[in-house]
Parts: structure tokens; sequence; C-alpha cells
């Protein structure tokens, strides 16, 4: 006979998605809520046939919220529940791709409001319509009401956005991002007859630096490579996270697995587990 203090917990999961509109949605992923498609559905099919809704949240059209779920990694929105078949549904939502056809079989996860873990993230957020008469001119903008740590790189703790297209950021020069050009050389890094190389390294379209007459307050700027057009939106984000993990003493995390946690989103979690298998939940 032998006794042990180590519990062992079903797994858990969790899904971090960003929409087109780069918000992020933080959804649990629950064996309990999971279905799996009756029929194959295609890419014109106007219904879904799952094998048990019941599993799957009811829409509600009088307050305009329809239920949701993921096929794969598309988005699915529904306004009427029949029976076993989701109907007056919308494909490929938020930016997610449709595909022509998914197989009988395939698993239907529920991610509807009530998936939705009890957390959002801290967001800083500056939002700039770029015109004549800007304090520092179009190309450099200074962040009065950004925490920007000195424990990591300044551009890699924000987003840039400049007409809805995300910025590329500086990367390391050990691996820096390149274009390839394959009208040059299929294979990576390859010259022609002339010496021209099959890929360019990309220059960042932005960096972030501190304010040189501002260093009591820690302003830092974000300085844009290119002169932006007039009537464009200028938006530069930074999301600050908060712990799931139980705080160690001295330390951020005690060092214990979510699944030991406290904290409202690791008990959120527990409640459906995932059904995923159990890879190492010891410490």
């Amino acid at each position: 006979m032998s006794f042990s203090e180590d519990v062992s917990y079903d797994s858990i999961a969790y899904t971090l998605f960003e929409d087109m509109l780069h918000r992020h949605h933080f959804k649990r992923i629950s064996k309990q809520d999971s279905t799996k498609l009756a029929q194959a559905l295609k890419i014109t099919d106007k219904e879904i046939v799952v094998e048990d809704a019941s599993m799957l949240v009811e829409p509600s059209t009088a307050n305009r919220v329809p239920g949701v779920v993921f096929i794969n990694k598309e988005r699915i929105e529904y306004y009427k529940k029949t029976g076993n078949k989701l109907q007056q549904i919308t494909r490929g939502t938020l930016g997610t791709g449709a595909r022509q056809e998914y197989a009988v079989g395939t698993t239907v996860t529920d991610a509807g409001p009530t998936q939705t873990i009890p957390y959002q993230d801290n967001v800083n957020r500056l939002e700039v319509i770029i015109r004549d008469g800007l304090p520092n001119g179009r190309q450099e903008h200074v962040l009065e009401t950004f925490n920007i740590s000195s424990d990591a790189e300044a551009h890699d703790q924000v987003e840039v956005y400049l007409g809805g297209r995300k910025l590329q950021k500086p990367t390391p020069t050990a691996n820096p991002i390149k274009n390839h050009n394959v009208e040059i050389a299929f294979d990576s890094d390859e010259t022609n007859s002339a010496g021209t190389s099959s890929d360019v390294e990309q220059t960042p379209e932005f960096t972030v630096v501190a304010v040189d007459d501002s260093s009591a307050k820690g302003y830092y700027k974000v300085v844009l490579r290119d002169m932006p057009q007039d009537g464009v939106e200028l938006k530069v984000i930074q999301r600050q996270g908060t712990l799931w993990y139980n705080r160690g003493v001295s330390t951020a995390s005690s060092g214990e697995t979510l699944q030991r946690a406290m904290s409202k989103e690791a008990q959120f979690l527990l409640e459906r587990p995932s059904g995923l298998p159990v890879i190492n939940i010891r410490e």
C-alpha cells in the first residue's frame, strides 16, 4: 500500500484567437461542449448537421447573439438550432477562412459566450489620424500613456498598424526577416549570374526609441520608416497580461501547474476538461 500527495487532474486547454479587428478572444476547449459532424459540410451548404447539438449553446435572436462554433480553424455563427441542425449560418467570420468541405466526424467545438474565459488583457492604445499640425510631425508619435519595460526590447512590447496593416518590427540580427524572390532562385540565399541574391533582408517599418528630452518620465516614441499619407489612421497597441498561476513569494509564479492554480481563469478551465491527452502534470 502506498500514499501520494500528487493528484491526477483531467487535461485542460484553451485557445487564443485574434480576429481581423486585432481583438483577442480567450476560449475554453471543452469536451463536454463539443460534438462531431454527422454529415459532410460543403462550402455551399446552408446548415450544419452534427451528432448532438445539445452540446452547443442556444442562440438568441431576440438579443442578436448568435451561437458560435469552430470547425478546424474556421469560426462559424448560427442563429437557429433545430434538432441536430445548426441553421442560418454565417461561414468564415471575423477573418477566418472557409474550407471547401469538412468530412464526417470532424470535431465541432462550441466557442460561444459560455466558453469565454473571464480574463481580459490590459490594453494601452494610441490612435492618430495623420494630418498637418501633429505636435511631432507625421513620422514620430510619443507614447505618453504606455508602460515600456527595460526588461525587453521596446519594439517587442507594442504592435503598430498603419491604415489597418500591421507594420514590420525590427528583428534579431541573427535571424532577420527576408523576402524571397523565386524568379531569381528557388532556394534561399542563392544568387543568379548577375550576383543578385534571391533573398532580400527586410528593413523594419518602425522603431521604438526613448524620447531624449523626457528621460525622467521614461517616455518612448514610435518612429515610422516611411512618411505616411494624410488621412491614414495610425494605431499603436500595447497588451499587458495578468498572471493565471499561483504567485510565488519572490517570483511571479510558484512553479505549480495551472491545474493547481486558484485564479478565476484556472478554476474556469478546470470546470470543463478538454478531453485532450494528458502529457505531464507533475511539478
